[in-house]
């Protein structure tokens, strides 16, 4: 009987273990639900909800392919909440950052001569001696 218990219960910690070791931290699953402009995260969220808004400002300030000056992170976590919401579920197993690029560069696209990385460097004449 004790052996049953042992048995039944490791298989429990086990399956808990392994559940827990599937969950993507990276996915928009796991992060999206945390982003928000409007309520305050719980105690809990609060984590979450700072790595939401801080992979959304790293994208639009430092990707090179956003052009969105002067957009506060509540005008730009709006633009990503209402892309990511009009998208079927499936989406939702992608990277959440990958999502954030994809609705930021809808919502403010660069031109070529815009973006921060792109800039082309001004060329030099030759020097005649």
């Amino acid at each position: 009987m004790r052996f049953l218990i042992l048995v039944g219960v490791t298989t429990l910690v086990v399956a808990q273990a392994h559940a827990q070791a599937e969950v993507d931290h990276d996915s928009a699953n796991y992060i999206f639900p945390h982003c928000s402009v409007d309520e305050p995260p719980a105690d809990g969220d609060r984590y979450l909800s700072g790595l939401c808004g801080g992979i959304i400002k790293t994208i639009a300030d430092l990707s090179g392919v956003v052009c969105a000056s002067g957009a506060t992170l509540d005008q730009e976590t709006r633009v990503v909440i209402k892309y990511v919401s009009a998208r079927p579920k499936m989406v939702m197993d992608l990277p959440f950052a990958t999502l954030a690029t994809l609705a930021l560069t809808d919502a403010w696209p660069c031109k070529a001569d815009d973006a921060h990385g792109e800039r082309e460097r001004p060329t030099r004449g030759r020097r005649r001696r």
